[in-house]
């Protein structure tokens, strides 16, 4: 599982406004103000590393690194995150190059 990739989908941008990161869907069916999400620290982080180029893994080992968790934590928050992306319609997986 850790070895997938995901990329954001292009109809969602994250905006930050003050301290907070929020991530809005411009186009398609969550175009409007009720899906607008916002990201604590640790989702920001992983939100910001959704570009296709690094694997779970690596996302992991930054985390722990990041915020000074064990693997195993820094695994369950990103997987769980992960899902909810998913669950939203927010990314996608892709194949490595």
């Amino acid at each position: 599982m850790l070895d997938k990739r995901y990329q954001i989908k292009k109809e969602i941008v994250s905006r930050k406004i003050l301290d907070e990161t929020l991530l809005v869907p411009i186009s398609g069916k969550h175009a409007d103000l009720r899906h607008v999400i916002s990201l604590n620290p640790v989702a920001e982080f992983i939100w910001e590393r959704l570009v296709g180029k690094s694997d779970l893994k690596d996302i992991v080992d930054s985390i722990v690194t990041a915020f000074d968790v064990t693997g195993q934590a820094a695994s369950d928050d990103l997987l769980e995150f992960i899902q909810t992306l998913i669950d939203e319609d927010l990314i996608y997986e892709i194949q490595p190059k």
